[in-house]
Parts: structure tokens; sequence; C-alpha cells
């Protein structure tokens, strides 16, 4: 999902499917843990937002954890919009195509927010992003979420990526957006929000070539093979390591005094 991008209309329909199809295996991970967290309420939520939601990944397990609740869905994509829409199991979500910071929507009127893998693509904009938060959410609600985590490794692996693609922003400078749980804790007190847990995920997994150059292309809106191929290829060995890192964040609304 990409919320400020400077040309969401590069998303294809062909590159929307392959990125649901990679996120099954790269994000749902941490969409099971998002719906974990808050997932045992003894008081379930009767309307629920999820901020930039793809293709729908996250969207489902919302879906299925509570069948009965109001769920709306948005995302600056199309394309993304148009696969998430398309699949059955999502047809009782309202979707709407725009940007979270402009989200035309009703203040303080949603028990519980949601992203996955989205927040960190409204960079420069974080502390907009968790007024915006705070703004919608009731006296008491809570946003789970996750973003693109930095460390040490997340550094070393960013600058692998830039060594070896010259041409597109969103990889050579992905360092930028990424945030630790220091940052995200001050964000949201700044915003008026409690954090609750913020804490950082990270994970190294090996990716056969092929697969981690179809995932950078996608994760950019590209078709899954198209110019990144051939300077990744020249660069890259058969097995590329890795570095996927999330900050992880349970905020909450202070309830009304």
């Amino acid at each position: 999902m990409r919320t400020n991008d400077p040309q969401p209309s590069q998303w294809s329909s062909r590159a929307s499917r392959a990125y649901d199809s990679l996120t099954k295996k790269i994000q749902l991970r941490n969409a099971q843990i998002i719906v974990a967290t808050v997932g045992d309420s003894e008081d379930p939520p009767r309307r629920i937002y999820e901020i930039g939601c793809g293709t729908g990944a996250l969207t489902q397990l919302i879906v299925e954890k509570w069948p009965d609740a109001d769920v709306h869905a948005s995302d600056i994509s199309p394309a993304m919009i148009d696969t998430a829409k398309s699949k059955p199991e999502l047809k009782s979500v309202t979707f709407t195509r725009c940007s979270f910071l402009e989200a035309a929507t009703e203040s303080a009127t949603y028990d519980m927010l949601l992203s996955n893998a989205a927040l960190h693509w409204m960079h420069p904009h974080y502390l907009q992003v968790f007024q915006t938060i705070n703004r919608l959410l009731r006296p008491g609600g809570v946003l789970c979420g996750s973003m693109a985590g930095r460390t040490s490794a997340t550094d070393e692996f960013d600058q692998f990526v830039a060594q070896r693609v010259v041409r597109h922003e969103n990889e050579t400078q992905f360092t930028k957006r990424r945030a630790t749980p220091a940052q995200v804790r001050r964000l949201a007190q700044g915003a008026g929000l409690i954090p609750e847990d913020v804490y950082l995920l990270e994970r190294h997994e090996e990716m056969a070539r092929l697969d981690f150059i179809s995932w950078m292309n996608v994760s950019g809106g590209r078709e899954p093979q198209d110019g990144l191929t051939a300077p990744l290829i020249r660069g890259l060995g058969d097995v590329v390591n890795v570095v996927h890192a999330s900050v992880m964040m349970l905020l909450r609304k202070p309830d009304e005094l």
C-alpha cells in the first residue's frame, strides 16, 4: 500500500494481484499479530477503520474476527482497492479510495483503527498521521498496527539495496521512512495518544533472487518483471538475505474526563 506515493496510478491490476500473492508470505504474519493483539476484548468493536488496506490481507482477518462490525477501509491506489473489492469474503466492507490524511470521515466515531505496513508511506507527515488517528477514534478507542522499523541491520540492508537500485527513490531512500519504537512513542504522545505497547519485531529470511526482484517491483507498483530486473540480477546472488523489521504498536485514546 502506498499512501503518500507521488504516482499511485502506477499500480496496475497485474502488479496489484502480484502484490496480493506476495504479501501472503511477507506481511500476513504482522496482520495476524495485529488482530491477535486486540482480538480478545470483552467489548467487541462496532466500527473499525483500516488505514491503507492494500489488497485486503488484513481486511480479511478483520472480517473473520469481527463479522458483525461495520468495517471501513481505505487506500490511495485504485488497483489495490479493486483487487480487495473483488474478493467475495470482503463484500460487507465499505472501501474508499483516498489518502488517509485527506479522509473525509466523521471524527471520534471509530472504536478501533488498524493498519499493517502502511503508515511509513506517509513520511514525512507522521505527526499529522497520529493526529488524524486521534481525531477518528472515540474516547477509549485503540489503534493497533505496524510500520517499517529501523535497526542497524535494516540500515545495512537498505544500503545493500541502494547500491544495486539507483533509479527508484522509494528503494534507494527507504531508510528515511523507517521509525524506531522511541520515535513512535514520542509521535503518539505528541498527538495525545497513550502508547500502551510499542516494540520492534525484526525478521531475517532467505529469498530466492527472482522472488526478491518480484517483491521489489510490485512493492513499487510496477509489473512483476520490468525495469528493475536487469540491475538487480547483475548485483545479486541466487539467494538474498532479507531483513524485515516492523514497529508494532498499540495506542489508546484517553477516556473522556
